[in-house]
């Protein structure tokens, strides 16, 4: 088995087995409600990466570009 060309060991592959998922989410933005004396925040996009079989593997964190270039399908659904 030629292991350089065989796609079950590319690099896509590696990410496609994993559900991604992106969500937008409300933060609180500290300096700008203390300044305003009011709650306030911004919305900022966040991803999820579930690796099958690893329930204890969970990412969830701010979305990156990087994350939105290599989920690119995700990100645009």
């Amino acid at each position: 088995m030629d292991m350089d060309n065989d796609s079950a060991f590319s690099a896509d592959a590696k990410v496609a087995r994993n559900y991604v998922k992106f969500y937008r989410q409300w933060v609180r933005n500290n300096f700008k409600s203390k300044e305003q004396g009011v709650e306030v925040g911004d919305q900022h996009d966040f991803i999820i990466i579930i690796c099958p079989g690893q329930p204890k593997s969970e990412v969830r964190r701010k979305a990156t570009e990087a994350d939105k270039r290599q989920h690119r399908h995700e990100w645009q659904a």
